[in-house]
This record gives C-alpha cells, structure tokens and sequence, in this order.
C-alpha cells in the first residue's frame, strides 16, 4: 500500500515515509529536482575546479575592497586635480560621504559584491554600467531635492567619470586573469524571460500623454492658482515631454504585454518613473537651472506615477470582479485539461485480480485506519476492499493541491485524503484533478464540513441565544456572499475559498459533476464523508446551478433544448445529482422524488408562493415557452415518458402553467393521461383549449390551493 501523508496544517512538502504497525513504508511521490545546464561537465569536481572555487570564495571580500578603493581614488584624484591638493574642504567633504553612501546603498541592494552577478564579462559590464548610473542618477536627485548647488559640477561629473573608468578597467583585468575560469566552474541558473506577447499600443499612450498633461496642469495650478503655464519654461515643459516619451519607449511601458503578476506589470512604469524623473534632475542641476520650476517639473512626474498605478491597479479591480469565479470550472477548461489527457476507455472497468502480484488492501488500510474505526467499517461496508491492490491505493491529508498534482495520472484506484474539502479554494479543479490520478471505476474518498454539520459545531461552541443572534450573520457571509454574481467573486479573492461552508448536496452533486458516481454517505464525528467511483469524464455543461436565478436545460419545441429561468430552490449542482436521487427515492404520485433533500428550507417556502416560478416571465416573453402548455422537462424526466407522448409533446412549445393543475392527477400514470388528453384537444382546438385551461387552472391555484408540490 503506498500511502502519501501530509499534515493537516498544509505543509508544503509532504511527508516523506508513515510507519504502520513497526514497518515503515515508502512514499510514493514525485521529487522536483533543480536541473542543471548540460554544459557543467564532470571536472567540475576536479582539483582544478576546487582551487577556482576556492578562489571565488573570497570574491565579495576583495571585489568590496577594489570597488571602495575605487571611490576613494575617484574622490580624492579629482579634487587633487581641481584643487592641487588631497585636503577635501567641507563641501567636498560632504559630496564625498554622499557619494558613499549612496555606492554603499546601490552596491549591496544590487548585490554587486556576489560572483553571481557575472556570469559573462558582456554581462559584467553592462550590471557595473546599471549600478554606476544607479549611483550617478541617485545622487543628483538628493542634491536637486535638497537643493545643493553650492558645489562645482566639473568636479562632481569628474569623480563619477573616473569611477566608471577606473571600475571597467578593474573587471576587465579580472575578468580576463580569472574571471572567465571562474564564471564557466559556476553553476548559474538562467531566469527565463517572463514577458510574452508584446503589442505596442497607441491608446496607451495617449492615455498616459493625458494623464501626464493633467498633472503638470494639477501641479501648476497649486503652486500658482491658475492652469496656465509660464511662457518662460515652455523649453523645459517640451524637453520634459520628450523624456517621458524616450523612457516609455525604453521600458516598453506602452506595450501590452503579459505578466507573471502585478508586480511585474506595474515594473515598466516604475522604472520609466526613475529615468524621467532621473534626467530631469541631471539637467536642472547640469544647467544650474535654480530658478526653474523644480515643483512644477518634478512634482508632475510624480503625480504621473500615481495616476499610471492607480489605473493599474482599477483595471485589476475590475479584472477581478468581472472574471470568472475561481470556485467553479469552466466549460473550455474541463475540455482542455481532457484534450491533454490521454484518453482511457470509460465503460471498462480495471480488473485488479488479474495482476500478477495481488496485494490485498484490507489489513493494510485497517491498521493505518485504526485510529478511525468508523471511517474504515464504512470503506469496507461500501467497497469491496479484497479486489483491490494495496499499491494502488494513496492516502493524503492536505489542503496543497500541489500534492495531489506531483501524483502520476491513473496510478490510484482508491484515493482517500483525510483533510476535509472546505479549504480548498477550487473544488471542482480540485476534484477534476482526483479524477485524473485514479483509474477507471476506480474510488475516491474525503470528507467536508457542511452547513448540518456547522450547525451542531456552533450549538456545541457556543450558548443558545448566541447562535440565535449570530447564525443569520453567519449565513449571509458563508452561504449568501459566496453565491451572488458579483460579491462572490470579492469573497473568494479575500478568503481564498477556504474554510466556507458547503451543503451535503452542494458537495455530492459536484462529484458527479466532476464525473463520479456516489457510492454512500455518512456523518461520522461531526463530519461528511463520502465514497464515490469515477464512471464517466466531467460534465461540460456552461450553467451549473450556482446563482439565486439559474437556467435549467428542458426538452423544447421540436426536442430543441431551452434553458428555463427559475429562482433557485435547490443546493447549487442540485441537478447533477436527479439519477442518483431517483435511484434512491424513486418518483411520489405527483411526478416528484419524495423526501428530495436537494430542496433547501426557504426553497420550500418559495414553491409554495409560486415564487420561484416568477422568472419564468423571461421565456415566455421571449417566446421559450406558452402560458398554457406541459411543463419543460428535463431530459431525466422527459426519458420515463412513452415514446408516442415524447412525440407528440416537442410538437408544441411547454408552457408556464401546465395541466396538471386542470385535472390534478395522482399517480405518474395519471399525469400521463392528463397531458396526452390536453396535447389532443390542443391539436383540435388550439385557442380554445388554452383559454378553457387557464380559468381552470386559475380557480383550482386561488380556490383549491392547487399546488405542485
């Protein structure tokens, strides 16, 4: 038996081996290995390559201490040639403990001292070119933001000149003596590109030229109370344009581009924000032009920022909110992940007693199960666990998808995970995925926390009047919120999905959604657990009943499918479980399954009030159904039909009050002969038929209290 345990606190690695009884076990699981480039040859192990790695052990310590010796040499060897001297005056002294500091800053954000840095000398050079003009940009925004004027630019554009020089010289050296030795001994994982599909897009810039025109006008009209700007900086405004353009043009801020996650698309932005706001420093202190509107110029750039970031982030709300709920599979993606999947016969079933080596699992999963009798006398009660390979069978109990994805397709034929199935935020994704990893007629198995279950935990946890008070807040939050359209989404971006409480049926008629079949059910310690065999692939239905108003597939006029508005008055994917409550409870003498625990309390209510019907007004206006007419059956239903009424039924559109409530018959059989006696006189006497109908109808629903139900 091959058993994966992962603890209950979603761990992200699982388990690696479980003892049973003395024995220990082994884990079957996938291992992710980092792989390594195929051009590190076997001598990397040499003597050789030890002494080179040995040498670049002491690479950040030497490359700190070259790279200071640089900026020293760099500050005090043009001051000498500026001044004659090495004596650094007070304001030499305090550019040079600026320019320190901000090197010191660049050097370890950039982690320039780490061999890493250099794989190539191309490489190489262009990283110190990034962190020297990282250094060089920094520093004259501090002196234009401080407004620090009072020292000579010769010697400033000097010291950085110098560094530059003097710093490329010094890792060409290296490079060439032992650089090239050591960077081909080191093991240096590429990052892949994660930008694709670049569109350069024209309404992105116009958008963002608006945006940066309203922030220079803002601006302006703050500092001087009037949107009109002074003829004396025209040049400057024109120039600051330019420089917008140029940095969006060299971040690729106005392609459209896709992007790993939000930070990576809001980089291009900030990165243009850095150069614009970078060479505009440069000029105004390279020109000394002190009198010129630094607020105006610089304060603009920045507003453009906010307004780049606040759009970003809008669209991402609205990204959001208009998107798909994450809780629920769509139709192209269940036929997607089955296109990849390499098809298996669904009728035949895997007949384990022809393996050569058969493993009964029933000692097996008994001791691991000891600790949790009742959940084993239900397995073997519903399973026939002597059929079944004890290395076919996988125990897990986690809440990480990941590890039930590292699991090999078809490798289970009973799948059992111990943690319940409220934390995983895609359920169906989660279930379509246990579908995968088991065999045909293979068995899964899991457990939940559902709304009756919730009810006994809150009545144990807490006093009777507090559950009076707090349960309707509860309610709206973990059964309201998660089902309307637009809030639902909100609430799965916040909760991630987990820990909300889900019906008995809700979770049944997912499976066979998902392509189960339900075995058996249980409430075993104040849970849900279930047992269910894969029969069939998932549904590819688009409109699984999950909204307050659903669409429910019906037999229409000339067999055609229509899709029949309703309030919901049943647990969401109600529907996908009607064959196996039929198989259970049968038909009453209404046509309806007696005792249908699919029907929620307020749904009951609902019928009564012929408030769920309401909806229906939609199909009858857009010409669906008639006001007088059989009822729109589903296919389950519309299959128990004879075939001559099946016949005679598609030649005529259902209709929003049906027969039934004319003749009010008993049994199945009766309303088989009420609709083929009304179908007959529609086809005499259509007006007729359906005005004589209707009063009918009306006198027994307001005077009798004709119900369905």
């Amino acid at each position: 038996m091959k058993i994966v345990i992962n603890d209950s606190h979603e761990s992200e690695a699982p388990t690696e081996n479980v003892s049973l009884n003395n024995t220990t076990r082994n884990i079957d699981i996938q291992h992710l290995q980092t792989k390594l480039p195929h051009s590190v040859e076997t001598d990397e192990y040499s003597e050789k390559g030890f002494l080179l790695q040995g040498k670049s052990k002491f690479f950040p310590f030497w490359s700190f201490i070259i790279d200071l010796s640089i900026v020293l040499i760099s500050n005090f060897l043009m001051n000498f040639i500026k001044s004659g001297t090495l004596s650094l005056g007070i304001i030499q002294l305090k550019l040079f403990f600026l320019y320190l500091t901000v090197w010191l800053f660049v050097s370890f954000f950039f982690d320039k001292f780490q061999i890493n840095s250099y794989p190539s000398y191309k490489t190489g050079l262009i990283f110190i070119a990034k962190s020297w003009l990282s250094v060089f940009f920094l520093t004259i925004n501090i002196l234009v933001l401080f407004e620090i004027y009072n020292l000579s630019h010769i010697q400033f554009f000097g010291i950085c000149s110098l560094h530059i020089t003097l710093e490329l010289i010094a890792f060409s050296i290296y490079f060439i003596t032992i650089g090239k030795k050591i960077s081909e001994q080191s093991f240096l994982l590429q990052k892949e590109d994660i930008k694709k599909g670049r569109y350069f897009s024209i309404r992105r810039i116009i958008f963002d030229f608006l945006a940066f025109a309203v922030s220079i006008l803002l601006i302006n009209y703050l500092k001087h109370n009037t949107f009109k700007l002074s003829d004396q900086f025209e040049g400057l405004i024109i120039i600051t344009c330019g420089i917008w353009f140029v940095s969006g043009i060299f971040t690729r801020k106005f392609e459209l581009r896709d992007y790993a996650n939000i930070y990576y698309k809001i980089s291009p932005f900030i990165k243009s924000f850095l150069i614009h706001f970078s060479l505009m420093a440069v000029i105004l202190f390279a020109f000394r032009l002190y009198l010129s509107p630094r607020v105006l110029l610089l304060g603009s750039i920045i507003l453009l920022l906010f307004f780049e970031l606040l759009a970003i982030f809008i669209k991402k709300f609205y990204v959001l909110l208009k998107g798909q709920n994450g809780d629920i599979s769509s139709y192209l993606e269940i036929k997607d992940i089955f296109k990849r999947e390499k098809p298996q016969p669904i009728t035949l079933g895997t007949n384990l007693k022809k393996l050569l080596h058969l493993e009964t699992s029933d000692y097996s999963l008994e001791n691991y199960l000891e600790q949790d009798a009742p959940l084993y006398r239900f397995i073997k009660k519903n399973i026939n666990l002597s059929t079944i390979d004890q290395r076919m069978i996988k125990v897990l109990n986690t809440a990480n998808p990941f590890n039930i994805q590292i699991m090999e397709n078809h490798s289970s034929n009973l799948f059992i995970n111990l943690h319940k199935i409220n934390d995983f935020r895609y359920l169906n994704r989660y279930f379509i995925m246990a579908h995968q990893k088991i065999h045909n007629r293979g068995f899964f198995i899991g457990q939940a926390h559902t709304i009756d279950t919730h009810k006994v935990w809150l009545n144990r946890k807490f006093p009777r009047f507090m559950v009076k008070t707090l349960y309707p807040f509860d309610f709206i939050y973990r059964r309201v919120f998660p089902k309307l359209p637009k809030i639902r989404r909100l609430y799965f971006y916040l909760t991630k999905g987990k820990n909300r409480i889900i019906s008995r049926t809700e979770i049944l008629g997912r499976l066979c959604f998902c392509g189960f079949e339900i075995i058996a059910w249980d409430e075993m310690d104040n849970r849900l657990y279930f047992i269910a065999q894969r029969i069939q692939n998932p549904s590819i239905d688009k409109n699984p009943s999950y909204s307050p108003i659903i669409k429910l597939r019906r037999v229409g006029l000339h067999g055609k499918i229509i899709y029949i508005r309703k309030f919901r008055t049943m647990y969401p994917y109600a529907e996908y479980m009607q064959d196996t409550v039929f198989e259970k409870n049968k038909l009453n003498s209404n046509g309806k399954f007696d005792n249908d625990f699919r029907i929620t309390e307020w749904g009951k209510w609902f019928r009564k009030l012929w408030i769920d019907e309401l909806p229906q007004i939609i199909n009858f206006w857009q010409g669906d159904i008639n006001l007088i007419g059989v009822r729109a059956l589903s296919f389950q239903y519309f299959s128990l039909y004879p075939d001559d009424l099946k016949e005679l039924r598609t030649q005529f559109k259902p209709g929003l009050i049906p027969p039934y409530y004319v003749d009010m018959p008993k049994s199945f059989d009766e309303i088989i002969a009420s609709e083929k006696k009304y179908l007959k006189l529609k086809m005499e006497n259509p007006f007729t038929t359906d005005v004589k109908y209707f009063f009918k109808a009306a006198y027994n629903i307001i005077f009798k209290h004709a119900r369905s139900q």
